[in-house]
């Protein structure tokens, strides 16, 4: 199979949708997201510097900028992550973090040499569309149109830094070469994640032992995605297609939370008719999508 690398954001897909079990366990242990999200970013930075050449250390100061640069956007995109579930309304803010397939292909289309084919966009909008399907309706009282607003623009701007930093991986890795271009700026993200602590409840890292043994899988295989995905990225020069396999996330997540859902405690309704027809809707829409990549 010509496009074998393609798998390897598939099984990022699972990784991710896995982590998201453990964590949201964690988090009903009293591990706040935001402490979450810096102990995962401390986690990729060390295994990202699993590909740096440790025979070339020093890092060349000629991929000081662009490192710091994919740092910024890295940390960037998980502090608009932070302000849209913590200001916004996580309805709304999640499905337009979905923009991130179509975004990515925009931007490949702009500033790279080779043209995406028709089968490519198709599969980008088709991603869009079914993960915005994928979220459950909230049901509430009443949101204030303020708070919408505010959890849109917060989740585009996630949505837009995260699609910037996989453009940056693919461009330059070329050039730079991913082991001196990724380690580091995952190392810059993770020094720069302790401002996000200003948005923590609470600045202590001491869970219980119940939280800390979901939160370690859970970390590590986030992390495990992440290589997986930036490096595949990195690597092969794929950041449209990666992030339409990759979207299959949202059919693993089902999967995961109807099969062991509740061993984890997770109690999300899918005996909603309506709730079952829009995921199947969604996740036949990301499976259409893939198979348009894999061609």
């Amino acid at each position: 199979m010509e496009q074998y690398y393609l798998l390897f954001p598939l099984i990022s897909g699972f990784f991710y949708a896995a982590s998201a079990l453990f964590l949201k366990a964690g988090a009903r242990e009293g591990a706040g997201p935001v402490r979450t999200t810096v102990l995962v970013l401390w986690a990729m930075a060390a295994g990202f510097l699993l590909f740096y050449p440790w025979g070339e250390f020093p890092i060349r100061p000629e991929s000081w900028w662009p490192s710091l640069a994919v740092g910024f956007m890295f940390l960037l995109g998980h502090l608009f992550l932070v302000l849209s579930y913590a200001r916004g309304d996580v309805s709304v803010a999640t499905p337009v973090m979905g923009t991130k397939v179509l975004l990515v292909a925009i931007l490949v289309a702009i500033i790279s040499d080779d043209p995406l084919g028709w089968r490519t966009w198709t599969a980008a909008v088709l991603t869009t569309v079914a993960l915005a399907l994928l979220v459950s309706p909230v049901h509430r009282d009443a949101v204030s149109t303020r708070r919408a607003r505010t959890g849109f623009i917060y989740a585009l701007a996630t949505a837009a830094s995260f699609a910037v930093f996989d453009v940056m991986i693919q461009e330059w890795s070329p050039v730079i070469r991913f082991g001196l271009l990724a380690p580091f700026a995952m190392v810059f993200a993770a020094l720069g994640s302790l401002l996000l602590m200003r948005f923590a409840r609470s600045r202590s890292f001491r869970f219980s032992r119940r939280a800390w043994r979901f939160l370690i899988p859970g970390a590590a295989l986030l992390t495990g995605q992440a290589m997986l995905l930036i490096w595949t990225i990195g690597t092969f020069g794929v950041a449209a297609p990666a992030n339409i396999v990759y979207s299959s996330r949202g059919v693993w997540s089902i999967l995961l939370v109807l099969f062991i859902g509740s061993q984890f405690g997770d109690r999300e309704s899918l005996h909603d008719p309506k709730v079952v027809v829009r995921r199947l809707i969604g996740a036949v829409l990301i499976i259409i999508g893939i198979m348009l990549v894999f061609g």
